[in-house]
């Protein structure tokens, strides 16, 4: 299976990458024959390459799946089935390997080129080492040069490899760069040429090389600044960052908070009219006073650090609101970390973009934001890249009941998620879907049935602390300011292809007046919470009028909610949206949970998940009985959480990328940014066309760490436009994936 796929890539990465390439048979992969073994002269290699010669009779090597030979021991190609070899012994003896382009370079054009070269680790029985690259060894372009014996080239190329760079045996390497020609040379030549000026300069190796590839830039990325595009005079810009850190109950910033500080630093420093208020605010832990005291302690602190690193102190304040604005539930640890956060609203009076603000904290660079797996996951980092010291792992309580359920787990036969789902919310009137920012694969299975959905009659999606839904339905795509939850490409492309079926979004999550409303009138009716936190409850029951107030308004509305917590049942604790559902208009609620079977932080996968053998998203069946994890109320007594679960295999990551984005119409492009002249690391955004690339959430994210790094993005057909950011530029352009 794995050959097949290779294959397919490859014939893929040829057809997107290659289309303009000026070399003919570029991979080596056409032939006339193969050859065995190393080659005795230059006529035999190109009898047995189409497309290419060697140009000094010297006998450079073609080296296929049959090739063995003493002196060298073959390496896999960059790409496809074949390669070729060439060496160096000095003035006295270099291969090359030349081909006539199949049209001759425009005076005036400007060209980029490259090639990948690699080395055995030794050549004769010696060793390689690593050798240093001189500015003569690359590529030349000429005339037709021929010549009868097998001496150095005496010829400068116009290509070479970075000064300082050395040759890495088994490594695949690129040298890549861009020149304007100056004559309408016909013919590409590739190897090491002599230097005049420093003759002992020369690299005696074996080389292999693969995948030449000459484009004309017919147009450049332009250079891309957002600021002048997109002014938020007169606006406010909200920005909440992470990785802000303090001691518990103390007020004094910890190390691996200056990182994600500089970050804001670096930002005010390129926007001198830039203001800041600093907000601080603490979960409901402790007393309100002493919260209230420290929220402002912790803002101090941060507008101290700030004006220590050369921010001026007029253009910052600070406030403190305790645990008077909370942005999730404190009922949970997650809710209660969540709560506890730094704010920065800023307010400009020049044209600073705040797309440029609010871009630059959403997607930023790996080593800047390594303990954040939501913001790795954002830019293309899965799971492959989390700090798992740093990531919550949580572990499966082995009771009875458990070990139940695994000595019958056999029973249970595991059938396709996606139409077990659709078979059960077709007659379902209110579904609430579980979706982890942790684990996209969640997000992209509710993308892959949301036509379904729609076609069922499904016609409200609901989202938890959704905000500014009034530029939403306004653009009709979603934005970097409906809030930080939906910044992954995936999420964002759940609200893009739901406006574009015609779903109409709410925010599920209540506002504090509504809430503080809510609590008043479930304590005047003397609604008892049990062991639940009172305004957590009241947070729920604010939660379930919002849509019942549209279930009221449209009889025949069907309604999505999509939430991280889709715990139905009672637990204990009266108060769950299907609860009040239930008791305010007799409505039941469908709802479905969503895991994966592999933790990639845990050090091994669950008793019970170790026996999920699955490829794709499934429901656990025995006769009629779904597989539900399950929750132990304070009696003991082992309950269902929800109605479905779904189960997700574990990830696999073709093309470097998981294999739950290449699903339907999406598909890898390689975007090769050498040609644009960027420095690395360097983020790659993709925007669907006619959107404001200053706020729109981006279709695909990924960071290229270097220049061999061949991370691509996925993408549908379509025209795109493609936004590169390195430390200190931006460019655009607009690409066409077919």
């Amino acid at each position: 299976m794995r050959i097949i796929f290779t294959f397919l890539f490859f014939s893929l990465f040829i057809s997107l990458t290659w289309s303009q390439n000026l070399v003919p048979n570029p991979s080596f992969e056409a032939s006339n024959r193969r050859p065995a073994a190393m080659l005795d002269d230059g006529i035999e290699f190109t009898r047995a390459v189409p497309g290419w010669v060697s140009p000094n009779r010297a006998s450079s090597d073609f080296i296929t799946s049959r090739f063995r030979s003493s002196k060298v021991l073959k390496m896999p190609p960059h790409t496809g089935d074949n390669m070729i070899g060439v060496v160096v012994q000095g003035a006295h003896w270099a291969e090359y390997v030349s081909a006539k382009l199949k049209e001759p370079l425009e005076v005036g054009k400007k060209y980029y080129v490259e090639f990948w070269i690699s080395a055995p680790p030794s050549y004769n029985k010696n060793p390689t080492g690593t050798p240093l690259f001189n500015d003569h060894f690359g590529i030349r372009f000429d005339k037709k040069l021929y010549f009868t014996d097998t001496k150095i080239i005496e010829k400068k190329p116009q290509i070479i490899a970075q000064s300082g760079n050395r040759l890495e045996p088994k490594i695949w390497k690129k040298i890549n760069g861009s020149f304007v020609a100056t004559e309408a040379h016909t013919h590409i030549y590739i190897g090491q040429f002599f230097n005049q000026t420093k003759p002992e300069d020369i690299i005696e190796c074996y080389f292999f090389i693969d995948d030449i590839f000459v484009e004309k830039l017919e147009k450049e990325a332009e250079q891309f600044e957002p600021s002048k595009s997109y002014k938020i005079k007169g606006k406010v810009a909200s920005i909440v960052m992470e990785n802000i850190y303090f001691e518990t109950d103390k007020y004094d910033l910890l190390p691996e908070s200056f990182q994600e500080l500089n970050k804001l630093v670096n930002i005010m420093q390129r926007n001198p009219t830039m203001t800041i208020n600093i907000k601080g605010h603490t979960d409901s832990e402790g007393d309100v006073t002493h919260n209230q005291k420290l929220s402002e302690n912790r803002a101090n602190s941060v507008y101290n650090y700030l004006v220590q690193q050369g921010i001026n102190a007029s253009r910052l304040s600070h406030e403190g609101h305790g645990l008077s604005q909370p942005i999730a539930a404190n009922t949970t640890a997650e809710g209660r970390q969540k709560n506890r956060r730094v704010e920065f609203v800023t307010k400009s009076q020049d044209t600073i973009g705040q797309g440029i603000i609010m871009t630059d904290i959403a997607y930023d660079f790996s080593k800047n934001i390594k303990n954040s797996a939501l913001q790795l996951s954002n830019i293309g980092k899965d799971e492959r890249h989390w700090n798992c010291a740093n990531f919550p792992i949580q572990e499966d309580n082995v009771t009875p009941e458990y070990q139940k359920v695994l000595k019958s787990f056999s029973q249970y036969k595991p059938t396709a998620a996606d139409k077990f789902i659709l078979s059960k919310t077709q007659d379902s009137k209110i579904v609430h879907l579980q979706t982890s920012s942790f684990y996209p694969e969640q997000q992209m299975f509710i993308l892959g049935i949301l036509n379904e959905l729609q076609q069922q009659g499904f016609n409200y999606i609901g989202l938890e602390n959704l905000k500014k839904i009034d530029q939403l339905n306004q653009s009709g795509y979603p934005i970097l300011e409906n809030g930080r939850a939906f910044q992954h490409p995936i999420y964002g492309e759940i609200i893009r292809q739901g406006k574009d079926l015609g779903f109409q979004f709410f925010n599920l999550s209540p506002t504090e007046t509504e809430t503080k409303k809510a609590l008043n009138i479930l304590r005047k009716n003397k609604f008892s919470f049990q062991d639940q936190p009172p305004k957590a409850g009241a947070q729920i029951w604010a939660k379930a009028m919002n849509i019942n107030r549209i279930l009221k308004k449209d009889p025949n509305a069907k309604i999505l909610l999509l939430s991280n917590n889709v715990d139905e049942q009672t637990k204990g604790k009266p108060s769950t949206i299907g609860f009040w559902l239930k008791k305010l208009g007799g409505n039941e609620v469908l709802s479905i949970g969503q895991s994966p079977t592999y933790q990639p932080c845990a050090k091994t996968q669950t008793p019970l998940t170790k026996k999920m053998k699955i490829s794709r998203p499934s429901i656990f069946q025995k006769r009629n009985i779904v597989l539900i994890p399950l929750e132990f109320r304070s009696d003991g007594k082992a309950i269902p959480v929800h109605d479905i679960h779904i189960y997700h295999p574990k990830n696999s990551f073709p093309n470097n990328r998981p294999a739950y984005l290449q699903n339907g119409n999406r598909k890898p492009y390689d975007l090769n940014i050498d040609k644009f002249n960027m420095s690395y690391p360097c983020l790659v955004f993709a925007y669907k066309k006619g959107e404001d690339v200053n706020k729109a959430i981006p279709l695909d994210v990924i960071e290229r760490s270097d220049n061999q790094d061949d991370t691509p993005l996925i993408l549908a057909s379509g025209t795109y436009e493609i936004v590169l950011r390195d430390g200190k530029k931006r460019k655009k352009m607009e690409i066409q994936v077919p």
